[in-house]
């Protein structure tokens, strides 16, 4: 039964061409996720390293915040409620 589906599959070019592009393609987007999150870990690892952060520390952050970069003092209050 492979013998017979792989004979189909490389008798027609076609589809052994786009099978070829889709895998091409997802291994693609696999490979940007990996280095969007690769680029993303240096930044905030270096912010708290920059804040001399202990293994264990606990790390509150601001409900409205947008980016890794951008830190705003949290309000006492804020921190309590944690």
């Amino acid at each position: 039964m492979n013998y017979v589906a792989l004979r189909m599959l490389f008798g027609d070019r076609a589809k052994y061409l786009m099978l070829l592009c889709g895998l091409t393609f997802s291994v693609m987007l696999i490979v940007q996720q990996g280095s969007i999150r690769e680029a993303a870990i240096p930044p905030a690892q270096a912010q708290m390293e920059e804040q001399n952060y202990r293994i264990g520390d606990l790390e509150t952050q601001l409900k409205r915040l947008r980016a890794v970069q951008d830190s705003r003092a949290i309000s006492d209050d804020d921190v309590k409620r944690t």
